[in-house]
């Protein structure tokens, strides 16, 4: 839509704009500019009078625009000719990521009072202005937004979804949340049919999959919960993604609106599978009768990517080592059609692509070209650091985000109403503190959120299958919560604090390896405060990863591995036989609680622009006797 509107004001594809969510502000020029508003309906006026959208629109010095409330879709998009000079580049862009405080005007939204630089217009564009319009069938049908078109993959197969979940999302009815944000679009429906009881050593609900990189639109469960990931989504994570949706479908994400009251709006996906690839999105996979061969599939993952994967969904540093060569190889000296960055996760490595130039077949072709000519990695020894950070072991703001989730979400779990315990009895320990040792002594084998957190705060430590992780801003999450530690402390914005640099804004590299010590909660809060005053000294030390080393460890101690992952499967059995319990009382309470949608006469219903969670109601007397004030505290989009 931003394309559309640049293109009517004369600016190059790519020129940075203004977004637009519901409701539109009022702007006042200064000076004379020329203006194009596309997208989601809205009204738009220049002092009074309306202008047309999917328009160029001369705008004289001194006028102020005003744009109302969307009407039809969500979000509307206000393009200026010259764009914005004024703002800077961060990370080759001039976008904005709210979330992260990154890029655009001081890395957040706009505010009352903001002043932005425009590009001048020179007389002869303001006097020989002549305005450029799109008309009828050119302009895009806002109200087809509620239907997408997807691409089977990376995860679309019968090993882990019945024939019933494969067609779960062409027949189910499926609702926006009011959880869902940039970063995740959550839909509420009935939950897919899974083919198995597990996710293996992703971890022990069927959605898991061990940790791999997520493409851009992809249509996922976390859990039983539906999501799908616009442009702000995570990069990895440990969930099934069973389509993605197609490159040119995803305006439509950024029209997805919360479902209203009444008639709700459904979030349809209308999957179109390519010719390219079978129905389960898969490229190639090798024979299993192939001797001395690792076990290798290229999975569709979109219009423009294709995860390249390693193993049978079990973890082996082996194949870690050899996804992230490829990767590296690629960003050294990219094939032709190649993009630079990559994801690679576990055993798998998402590979990006510009599919004007090389198609998926070419792409594969070429992995497993790169893939034959790679060396043994089972010998040499991997360059690495060792980062030392605190941890508050089982810290309250672990417990805060739990207790949110199980008001705003699920009350009864296994892993509720405490993550630590419940990570001791998966694991067969005896106490608290013995989960505190083992995340350097044993290997865990755990559950994950069902449905996923809508807030994890920042520096939070989750485990989740085999896969830990450090939360590095306040997000969605669905490992469990055991500590915290120094909150961003892997990117800083302006590559200051020590350990970072402009160059290098993040901390940790491929095979580093963190060791954390236990801290009070007053050394705690005191490395935050240095840390966040750029003051705290993390220390590095220089080190290597030796395979050799590692794969001695390995063959050595068959038995002890098999006895802990028989203590965890035992332990972990009648966790999950618990939480089913739980699960299906949860789903009985949420189907008792009915809205009754005609509401009494004697009260006034007030609609907001979006829906939210009412988690307090408060009462005042007003000065007329004959009213009654009602405040209400809202939380929004988690």
């Amino acid at each position: 839509m931003l394309l559309v509107a640049n293109l009517l004001v004369g600016n190059a594809i790519g020129t940075e704009g203004f977004e637009i969510t519901l409701l539109g502000p009022r702007i006042s020029f200064l000076g004379a500019a020329i203006i194009a508003v596309c997208g989601a309906t809205v009204s738009a006026k220049i002092n009074g009078p309306e202008v047309p959208m999917w328009c160029s629109v001369l705008v004289k010095p001194g006028s102020e625009l005003s744009i109302g409330e969307v009407t039809e879709g969500a979000r509307a998009y206000l393009a200026v000719r010259g764009g914005l000079p004024d703002i800077a580049t961060y990370l080759g862009s001039k976008s904005t990521t709210p979330a992260l405080g990154w890029g655009g005007y001081q890395g957040r939204t706009l505010r009352s009072g903001d002043y932005l630089l425009l590009e001048p217009l020179s007389p002869v564009q303001y006097q020989k202005f002549e305005p450029n319009q799109i008309h009828g069938l050119s302009i895009p049908k806002i109200s087809d937004y509620r239907t997408v078109s997807a691409l089977s993959g990376p995860y679309f197969s019968n090993d882990i979804l019945t024939s019933d979940g494969r067609n779960h999302l062409f027949t189910s009815e499926l609702q926006v949340s009011f959880n869902s944000s940039r970063g995740g679009i959550r839909l509420d429906g009935s939950p897919p049919k899974w083919s198995r009881t597990s996710g293996g050593e992703g971890g022990s609900h069927p959605s898991n999959i061990m940790g791999f990189g997520y493409p851009l639109g992809g249509i996922s469960f976390t859990g039983d919960s539906g999501v799908v990931f616009p442009v702000d989504c995570p990069a990895q994570s440990g969930f099934a993604c069973t389509h993605t949706v197609a490159r040119g479908e995803l305006w439509k994400l950024g029209q997805w609106r919360v479902s209203e009251l009444e008639d709700a709006p459904k979030a349809d996906f209308e999957v179109q599978i390519t010719a390219e690839a079978n129905d389960d999105g898969i490229l190639y996979k090798s024979k299993s009768d192939e001797k001395d061969m690792i076990p290798l599939v290229i999975r569709q993952a979109g219009v423009n990517a294709v995860l390249f994967e390693l193993g049978t969904q079990s973890f082996d540093v082996i194949y870690r080592a050899r996804v992230q060569r490829i990767a590296d190889a690629i960003r050294q000296s990219p094939p032709t059609g190649f993009l630079k960055h990559h994801t690679a996760e576990n055993n798998s490595v998402l590979i990006n692509f510009n599919p004007q130039i090389i198609d998926k077949a070419s792409v594969a072709k070429r992995l497993l070209e790169l893939n034959a000519k790679l060396p043994s990695w089972r010998s040499p020894k991997i360059p690495s650091r060792i980062i030392h950070l605190p941890v508050l072991f089982h810290a309250q703001e672990c417990r805060d985000a739990v207790d949110r989730y199980m008001t705003l979400q699920r009350p009864h779990a296994a892993y509720l109403p405490d993550n630590v315990d419940f990570l001791r009895r998966s694991n067969g320990l005896k106490t608290k503190s013995d989960v505190l040792r083992s995340f350097v002594e044993t290997p865990h084998l755990v559950n994950a959120y069902n449905p996923s957190r809508t807030y994890t705060p920042t520096g939070a430590l989750g485990i989740g299958g085999n896969t830990c992780s450090i939360y590095p801003n306040d997000s969605p999450g669905g490992y469990m919560l055991w500590g915290m530690t120094l909150p961003n402390c892997t990117w800083d914005n302006f590559g200051k604090k020590p350990g970072f640099s402009r160059e290098k804004p993040w901390l940790f590299e491929p095979f580093d390896q963190i060791a954390f010590h236990a801290v009070s909660r007053q050394e705690y809060d005191d490395a935050v405060r240095w840390y966040k005053a750029g003051m705290y000294q993390i220390r590095i030390e220089t080190a290597e990863f030796d395979m050799s080393a590692y794969n001695a460890l390995v063959e050595g101690t068959p038995g002890e591995v098999v006895r802990l992952c028989r203590v965890q499967q035992e332990c972990t059995v009648g966790e999950l036989r618990r939480d089913a319990h739980l699960y299906e009382q949860w789903l009985h309470e949420k189907s008792l609680m009915v809205e009754d949608k005609k509401p009494s006469q004697s009260l006034q219903m007030i609609q907001g622009a979006a829906r939210n969670s009412i988690v307090k109601v408060v009462m005042l007397n007003a000065v007329d006797p004959n009213y009654t004030v009602v405040t209400a505290t809202m939380i929004s989009r988690g």
